[in-house]
C-alpha cells in the first residue's frame, strides 16, 4: 500500500500544519497548543539546539514528564535532523548513565526539577522551563529539512539478556508506515487520541504520531488516571476520547471493574502480553466500543505488526489471535531451518516489511542474529531487506490468523513491558554477596505476574553474616538471661526454679503449687506414651 516512505516525520507534520494551523494539536491538564503553536515552539527549540552545536544524525535525550514539553521536545529533535532517545523517569541512575553513554548523547532535554535526578552527564542540558526565555528568542519558522524516510527517528532501549539494555534504531519511514494510510485504524482530524503510554514505551509512537500526522488531537492522561478504573472511565467520557491503546494487563483490570467504560470510544486497541478471554467477553457482552482490536508487535517492528478485530469470541476460546499483518508488513511462521510450516504447526514468527528497525545500536553481532536477510521478498532494486526474528512461538489458524503460543527463549512480558530475566540475573550476580541467581515469573494469582529472584550467597558472605549474626544472637540471649535471672534469691529452690514464669494476664509470678501440679501432669502424660527419650526445650523448671 502506498505511503510516504521517503518523507521525514517532521515534513509530514509541517504539511499537516499547513492544512489545519489553528486546529488543536495537543492538550494536557487543561493546556492546549494548536498545530501552528506547537510547530512554532518546536522550531524555536530545534534552532536553539543547533546553536549548541547539535548536528543532524545526533541522538538527543529526553527526560521529561508526559506533557506539552515532551511533545515539543520530540518534534524539535526531529526537525533538527536528530533522533530522540526517551529516558524513563523511573529508571535507576545506573541505567540512565549507560543509555546516555551508549547513544553518545550530546544534549539532554529536561526540566529544572528533574535535573537533580540525572546521573553525571558531560553534555549540554537544556531545561525546557528555565531556559525557555532564551529559547523563545529563536525564529518560529521551519528550519531546513535535515532528514528523510531512511534517517533514524528514535532509539528505544529494551531489556537485554546480557545485563545491558539494547537500543532499537527506528527510521522515520517505519513510523510513517504505522500511522499513514493504516488499515487497522486510520486516525482522522475528528479523532481525539489518548496518550496514556510513557514516551519510552513504543506504544507512544502510535499515540503521538498517529494523532499529529493525521490532524487529530493528542490528549494526555496523568498517571493517576490509569490507577483507577473509575478515573479512566471519567477521562474517556469527559475528554471525548475516540481512540486509545492500553496494555493487555490494564485492559483485563478495566474490563473486570467497568466493562462498559469503552462504549463511547470509537477504537480501543490492546496488546503486549497473553490475553484473558474472560476480560474480552466482559467487554463484548456489555457495551463494547465500535472497534475492539487486539494488536501485536515488538519494538523492533515499530509498535504494531499484526492486528485482529474482535467482534465475537467463542465460549470455549482459550485466547484471542494476534491476527494478520498490517499494511506494508509481512509475517512468516518458520521452522529452525527457516522453512515455512503448515497451518496449525508451531514455529517461530518472523516479521518483515517497512516497519523493521535498522538493528541494535552498536551491537552488530546481536543485530546479525536477530535481523536476518529476507529470503522471501523480491529484491529487484538491489536493496537487502530483513526479517526480524521475534522469538515468539506461534501457529497459523485455518483462516490465516496467527495465534500466539509463547516464547522460544526466556523473555517475559509483565504489564506490557518486555523483560529479559537474564538481565536481572546478570545484575544480581554482580553483587558481592551473590554467587548465582535465577529469576522467574510467578503468577500466584491469575493475571498478577511478578518477578521473583532466587540467589545463592557466596561462601565469604555466609561466613561473615554467620559470624555477625552469631555474635548478635549471643549478646541478645545474654542480655535476656541477665535481665531474667540476674537477681535470683539466694534461698531459691534451684530444683524447681520458676523465675520468669509470669501470668500473661496479670504479669504476676504463677503460684508455685499451680506450676508444680502442671509440671507433674505434663510429665505423667509424656511418661504414659513410653518414649524412648524426651527432650526438654526451654529454660527453668518449666
Amino acid at each position: 500500500v502506498s505511503y510516504p516512505g521517503d518523507k521525514s516525520i517532521a515534513a509530514l507534520f509541517e504539511a499537516q500544519v499547513m492544512r489545519s494551523p489553528e486546529a488543536p494539536a495537543v492538550s494536557y491538564n487543561g493546556q492546549t497548543l494548536s498545530y501552528n503553536e506547537l510547530n512554532g515552539r518546536a522550531n524555536q527549540l530545534a534552532r536553539h539546539m543547533t546553536t549548541l552545536g547539535v548536528t543532524p544524525g545526533a541522538m538527543v535525550g529526553i527526560y521529561v514528564e508526559r506533557g506539552l514539553e515532551s511533545i515539543t521536545a520530540m518534534l524539535a529533535i526531529l526537525k533538527a535532523g536528530c533522533a530522540y532517545v526517551p529516558l524513563d523517569l523511573d529508571y535507576p541512575r545506573l541505567r540512565l548513565a549507560f543509555m546516555l553513554a551508549d547513544a553518545a548523547v550530546p544534549v539532554l532535554l529536561t526540566t529544572a526539577a528533574l535535573r537533580q535526578q540525572l546521573p553525571d552527564f558531560s553534555g549540554d542540558i537544556i531545561a525546557l522551563d528555565e531556559d525557555w526565555p532564551q529559547i523563545s528568542q529563536q525564529a518560529e519558522t521551519n528550519p531546513a529539512m535535515a532528514a528523510n524516510g531512511d534517517s533514524t527517528a528514535y532509539v528505544i532501549y529494551t531489556s537485554g539478556s546480557t545485563g545491558k539494555p539494547k537500543g532499537v534504531v527506528v527510521p522515520h519511514k517505519a513510523v510513517n508506515r504505522l500511522v499513514c494510510h493504516a488499515d487497522f485504524y486510520q486516525v482522522t482530524p475528528q479523532d481525539r487520541v489518548a496518550q496514556v503510554s510513557n514516551v519510552s514505551f513504543d506504544a507512544a509512537t502510535f499515540e503521538i504520531w498517529g494523532a499529529l500526522l493525521n490532524g487529530g488531537e493528542l490528549v494526555g492522561a496523568t498517571k493517576n488516571v490509569l490507577l483507577n478504573p473509575y478515573s479512566l472511565a471519567s477521562f474517556l467520557a469527559t475528554e471525548k476520547i475516540t481512540a486509545i491503546f492500553i496494555t493487555t494487563a490494564l485492559f483485563n483490570v478495566m474490563a473486570r471493574e467497568d466493562s462498559a467504560m469503552f462504549e463511547h470510544v470509537c477504537c480501543v486497541l490492546f496488546g503486549g502480553e497473553a490475553v484473558d478471554p474472560n476480560a474480552v467477553r466482559c467487554v463484548l457482552n456489555s457495551r463494547p466500543p465500535e472497534n475492539l482490536l487486539h494488536v501485536y508487535g515488538p519494538t523492533e517492528t515499530t509498535t504494531f505488526a499484526t492486528w485482529h478485530r474482535i467482534d465475537a469470541l467463542a465460549d470455549d476460546a482459550a485466547t484471542v489471535p494476534i491476527g494478520k499483518p498490517i499494511h506494508n508488513t509481512t509475517a512468516y511462521v518458520l521452522d529452525p531451518l527457516m522453512q515455512p510450516v503448515p497451518v496449525g504447526v508451531p514455529g517461530e514468527l518472523y516479521i518483515g516489511g517497512e516497519g523493521v528497525a535498522q538493528g541494535y545500536l552498536k551491537r552488530p553481532e546481536l543485530s546479525a542474529e536477530r535481523f536476518v536477510p529476507d529470503v522471501f521478498s523480491e529484491n529487484d532494486d538491489g536493496v537487502t531487506r530483513y526479517l526480524y526474528r521475534t522469538g515468539d512461538r506461534v501457529r497459523y489458524l485455518p483462516d490465516g490468523d496467527i495465534e500466539f503460543l509463547g516464547r522460544i527463549d526466556q523473555q517475559v512480558k509483565i504489564r506490557g513491558f518486555r523483560i529479559e530475566p537474564g538481565e536481572t540475573e546478570a545484575l544480581l550476580v554482580n553483587l558481592p554477596a551473590v554467587s548465582e541467581a535465577a529469576v522467574l515469573v510467578r503468577e500466584d494469582e491469575p493475571g498478577e505476574k511478578r518477578l521473583v529472584a532466587y540467589v545463592v550467597p557466596t561462601a565469604e558472605w555466609i561466613e561473615q553474616i554467620s559470624s555477625t549474626q552469631s555474635g548478635e544472637h549471643v549478646e541478645q540471649w545474654q542480655a535476656l538471661y541477665e535481665e531474667t535471672y540476674g537477681d535470683i534469691d539466694a534461698d531459691l529452690d534451684l530444683t524447681f526454679n520458676l523465675t520468669g514464669w509470669n501470668s500473661s494476664y496479670t504479669g504476676e509470678p504463677i503460684p508455685v503449687e499451680e506450676m508444680r501440679e502442671w509440671v507433674e501432669a505434663t510429665v505423667s502424660r509424656i511418661a504414659a506414651l513410653k518414649p524412648q527419650r524426651a527432650l526438654e526445650i526451654g529454660c527453668g523448671t518449666g
